[in-house]
Parts: structure tokens; C-alpha cells; sequence
């Protein structure tokens, strides 16, 4: 039960910095859309830089807020009475302490999938999200998990940052792609 409490409380914290992430998502998949309707490539990548480099400043700026204020935000969780209390604080600053200044990462991967879904590219956004975050989160609870280093909550998240950077690098190979087809399209269409 203390670690689904601290489990909850940490989930609730990280939904701040996640809203932040989600505007950038949105607002670069709408840039994305509109340049990629205009054949607009560099407009597209300028977009997607400048959402995933603001979005990874501003989610790394409320997470370490977070992170340095943990003690009195978590305690706005728990009852004072509850005996549990400090170890339920001491789980939520392992886990945050491994995960916050990560979470950034997300930041940046929202982004670029944002990018691509306004390029029109959403199925292999989306299969590419669920083998590197869903598949490799199981592939980890099945084989690394069970260290026993690592059989704890905060071994549970550590396969959050991992599997954050291994779509980062797939999706950046698609958008790389997909803005090298665009620019050849373009190209292609100028000789007509």
C-alpha cells in the first residue's frame, strides 16, 4: 500500500509537467500540418525544433520545481497522522529524482510526434510509439525488472527514460525521411 500511494502521488505530480508537453504536441503538429499543406519543409523542421527545444526547457523547468519543492507538495497528499508518511515521501523523491530530470525527454519526443502526425504521418507514429514506449516497457518488467537492483518502483520508471530515447531516435529517422520525400516531391513537381 505505500508504494501505491507514493505510485499515485507521483502520477498526480507528473501531470503538470506532462500538460506542458501536451501544448507543444498540439502546437507543433498544427505548424507541421499547415507547412506541410504549403510544401514547406524547412519551415517544418524549424517548427519541430523550436516545439521540442521549448517544450524540453519548460517540462525540465516545472519538473526540477517540482523535484526541489517535493517534500512539501507530496504532503499535500498524505494525511500528517499517517504513519507511513515518511517512507511514502522518501519512495516519491527516489522515483522523482530518477524520473524528473528525464522527463524533459518526453517533452522533446511529444514534439516530433506532434510534427509528424501534421505531416499526415500517423500510423507509423503511432506503431512506433507502442513497440518503443508499450513494447519495450513489457520487454523490461520481463527480463531487466527482475534484477534485484532494479525490482522496486523506481526500477519499474526507469524504463520510462529508455523508452523515451528509443522512439526519439526512430521517430527522428521517419521525420528526417518524410522531410527528405517532401523536398523531393517539391523538387520533382518544380520540373513539370
Amino acid at each position: 500500500t505505500v508504494e501505491i500511494s507514493a505510485r499515485a502521488i507521483f502520477l498526480n505530480l507528473i501531470n503538470v509537467p506532462n500538460a506542458a508537453s501536451s501544448a507543444f504536441t498540439t502546437a507543433a503538429m498544427t505548424f507541421a500540418g499547415q507547412n506541410f499543406g504549403a510544401k514547406k519543409p524547412k519551415r517544418i523542421t524549424a517548427s519541430c525544433i523550436c516545439a521540442a527545444v521549448q517544450s524540453l526547457v519548460l517540462v525540465f523547468a516545472v519538473s526540477m520545481t517540482i523535484f526541489l519543492l517535493i517534500e512539501p507538495v507530496a504532503s499535500l497528499y498524505i494525511a500528517d497522522d499517517d504513519p507511513a508518511r515518511g517512507e511514502i515521501i522518501e519512495i516519491i523523491r527516489q522515483t522523482c529524482a530518477l524520473i524528473l530530470p528525464l522527463y524533459a525527454l518526453s517533452g522533446g519526443m511529444n514534439a516530433l510526434a506532434g510534427s509528424l502526425r501534421g505531416m499526415g504521418v500517423s500510423i507509423t507514429n503511432m506503431i512506433v510509439s507502442l513497440i518503443g514506449v508499450c513494447g519495450f516497457r513489457i520487454l523490461w518488467v520481463v527480463t531487466a525488472f527482475k534484477a534485484p537492483a532494479l525490482h522496486n518502483l523506481p526500477g519499474v520508471y526507469l524504463a520510462w527514460p529508455i523508452s523515451w530515447m528509443i522512439v526519439i531516435v526512430a521517430l527522428l529517422g521517419f521525420f528526417i525521411y518524410h522531410i527528405a520525400k517532401l523536398k523531393k516531391k517539391i523538387e520533382n513537381e518544380a520540373k513539370m
